[in-house]
C-alpha cells in the first residue's frame, strides 16, 4: 500500500505492482500518473485544468480481447448509503446527473440542476417528468403487438398531439397498418377531420366533426350496415336514433318514441 499525500509532481508518476495507492489531501502531477493496481481517494477528489487546454479524465484498455472492458463506474455502499451518480454540467449554469435514488426503490434518475426529468424503476419502466415535445418518437415491434401506450394517470388511455408550428395541414394522427391504406385523423382549427386514402396517394376527407357537433358524412353514404326494427311505436330508443329494415325507415324523435316511412324501389 502506498500514501500520496501533499506531492507536487513535474512529470510522470508510475505506481506498478502497488496494490492499493491511496490518494491524500493534496496530489499534483504535471504529466501523468499511472497505476497498476487501485486508486482510493481519502477526500473530495477531482481533476483540473486552469488553462484554455481539455480536461481529460480516460479510462481505456488497451488489450484488444472480447474480455478487455472499461468501465466508469460510481458506487454507494448497501441498502443505506447515499446516491451514486455520474454528471457533467457548466459550472452555475446548468448541470445534468445520471443517478441512483437509493431511497426509492433504485430508481434511475436523469436529473437538471437537481430536479428529475426521466427516470427509469429496475422494471425497465420510464416517466417523463415534463412534456416531451420535440424531435420524432418512434415505437417499432411486431405485428399483432403494442408498441405504443400512453396512459394518463386518471384511468383513461390518452395519446397527445400538439402542433409545434401553425400550418393548414393541422395536426395530424396517421394510422398505418403497413399493408393498407392509412386513415390520417387531423384537427384543423377546432374541426376534427377523418380523411382516407382515395387509392391514388391522396388523402380525401371523409368525416368531419365540427365544434359545434355537427358530423359530416363527406365521403359517399352513411352506412349503417344491420337492420334493426323496433317492436313498436314506443319500443326503447334515445332521441336520434335511426334504424332501417326491408319497409321502413325509422327515427327515435323523442325518448321511446318512433316514427316511421316506407321505403320502396323506383
Amino acid at each position: 500500500m502506498a500514501l500520496l499525500s501533499d506531492v507536487t509532481g513535474i512529470g510522470n508518476i508510475g505506481l506498478a505492482g502497488i496494490p492499493t495507492v491511496i490518494l491524500g489531501t493534496s496530489v499534483t502531477i504535471g504529466g501523468t500518473l499511472a497505476v497498476t493496481g487501485a486508486a482510493v481517494f481519502s477526500s473530495d477528489s477531482s481533476v483540473t485544468r486552469s488553462d484554455a487546454g481539455v480536461v481529460d479524465f480516460a479510462v481505456t484498455n488497451s488489450a484488444a480481447t472480447g474480455s478487455a472492458n472499461a468501465r466508469v463506474r460510481a458506487y454507494v455502499s448497501g441498502a443505506s448509503g447515499g446516491d451514486p451518480s455520474i454528471g457533467v454540467g457548466i459550472t452555475g449554469v446548468q448541470d445534468y446527473f445520471w443517478s441512483i435514488d437509493n431511497s426509492d426503490s433504485d430508481t434511475l434518475h436523469l436529473l437538471s440542476n437537481g430536479g428529475s426529468i426521466l427516470s427509469f424503476t429496475s422494471a425497465g419502466a420510464a416517466a417523463f417528468t415534463g412534456a416531451v415535445a420535440t424531435g420524432a418518437l418512434t415505437a417499432a415491434g411486431e405485428q399483432s403487438t403494442t408498441i405504443l401506450k400512453v396512459s394518463a394517470t386518471g384511468g383513461n388511455d390518452a395519446l397527445s398531439f400538439t402542433a409545434l408550428t401553425a400550418g393548414s395541414g393541422g395536426v395530424m394522427a396517421a394510422l398505418n397498418d403497413g399493408l393498407a391504406d392509412y386513415e390520417p385523423m387531423r384537427l384543423i382549427g377546432e374541426t376534427v377531420q377523418l380523411d382516407y386514402r382515395n387509392g391514388v396517394g391522396t388523402s380525401t376527407a371523409g368525416l368531419i366533426l365540427s365544434s359545434a357537433g355537427k358530423v359530416t358524412v363527406v365521403a359517399g353514404p352513411l352506412n349503417i350496415a344491420t337492420t334493426a326494427t323496433p317492436a313498436s311505436a314506443a319500443a326503447t330508443g334515445v332521441t336520434g336514433d335511426i334504424a332501417w329494415d326491408a319497409s321502413y325507415v325509422y327515427v327515435c324523435t323523442a325518448t321511446n318514441t318512433w316514427k316511421r316511412s316506407s321505403i320502396a324501389t323506383w
